[in-house]
């Protein structure tokens, strides 16, 4: 649906309809919670903390992508393909940072809930997360520990791979699951994330920098080693880690890190924790950091994750 302020001037101008509704197109738009900001989320983030998150952040984010992606080729993608075109391009890089933060922080509160879990996960996702981490409480200390080892600011996922298994996975700064190997590997779980459609192609590849690419670059970038490897051509300022995992493994059991090593190439996120001091900074104070990620379980919507999952399982015996 076009954003009303411009309904009335595709009415009154017949012949202007078809570029009108290309520019409304590039429009993207915050979408109302599923629950009262002013309610808060508990003993995890303040009504105070949570405006800041939904307000200003996500609403700055996406103002300030429609800015920077108007007149361009960009113009008309969704926030998904954007960050799937941007990824290979110094050009659009703050297109990037922009779309993929706010496609991740949208996510992130996507999956929580004022009123705390009436129950932990249960059925087949209960059974997965058994399987991989021996249990739901080892489970939540090894997320934990990466969100609480990450080094800056970032977000900590559960994704589940093309076979079915859970795994954890960090993304630093505006880093994304969508783009491994120079190809876009990310599924979402979810039909619409900021009020658009999330389809994208599962193995799509990414265009090229021109840096990877010109002569005078001297060689072509390598090819990670690693399906959970960052791009080769890293968006964000600050310098990510030669592995995702990286922050996480000194936490973990080796055995755990082997499983790890096992993840598939295709990630479709079910839940992620976003790390970062604007989210925790304001209730839980400079070392708070480790009692936030704890209170995070307090308002996770397990219901929502499981259906995530269980789209991963329809998608597989499909």
């Amino acid at each position: 649906m076009l954003p009303s302020l411009l309904r009335p001037a595709l009415r009154a101008a017949p012949s202007a309809r078809v570029a009108l509704a290309r520019h409304a197109r590039a429009i993207h738009s915050p979408q109302p919670l599923h629950f009262d900001i002013d309610r808060g989320l508990g003993g995890f983030m303040s009504p105070q903390t949570l405006r800041v998150v939904v307000k200003e952040w996500q609403e700055g984010l996406l103002e300030r992508l429609n800015e920077v992606v108007r007149d361009s080729e960009l113009a008309d993608q969704s926030v998904v393909n954007t960050i799937i075109s941007a990824a290979g391009s110094r050009e659009h890089i703050l297109a990037f940072n922009y779309a993929s933060e706010a496609l991740n922080n949208a996510f992130f509160l996507s999956n929580l809930t004022p009123d705390g879990p009436t129950r932990g996960p249960s059925g087949s996702l209960a059974t997965a997360l058994e399987n991989a981490f021996g249990s739901l409480a080892s489970f939540k200390s090894a997320f934990g520990a990466a969100a609480t080892g990450m080094a800056g600011q970032g977000y900590v996922w559960l994704v589940a791979d093309e076979h079915r298994r859970p795994a954890i996975v960090a993304t630093y700064g505006a880093g994304t699951i969508l783009v491994r190997s120079r190809q876009s590997r990310g599924l979402w779980a979810k039909d619409k994330i900021l009020g658009e459609e999330t389809a994208a192609p599962s193995s799509s590849p990414v265009p090229p920098s021109p840096a990877s690419s010109s002569p005078s670059s001297g060689a072509a970038a390598p090819k990670p080693s690693h399906p959970l490897s960052p791009p080769t051509h890293t968006p964000s300022s600050s310098p990510a880690p030669p592995n995702p995992l990286g922050a996480t493994r000194q936490f973990m059991s080796d055995a755990f890190a082997r499983a790890q090593n096992d993840t598939g190439e295709v990630l479709t996120p079910l839940l992620c924790l976003e790390v970062a001091e604007r989210c925790y900074l304001p209730d839980h104070g400079v070392w708070g950091r480790e009692r936030y990620a704890r209170a995070f379980w307090d308002v996770v919507n397990w219901r929502a994750v499981e259906e995530g999952f269980a789209k991963v399982v329809e998608r597989r015996m499909a």
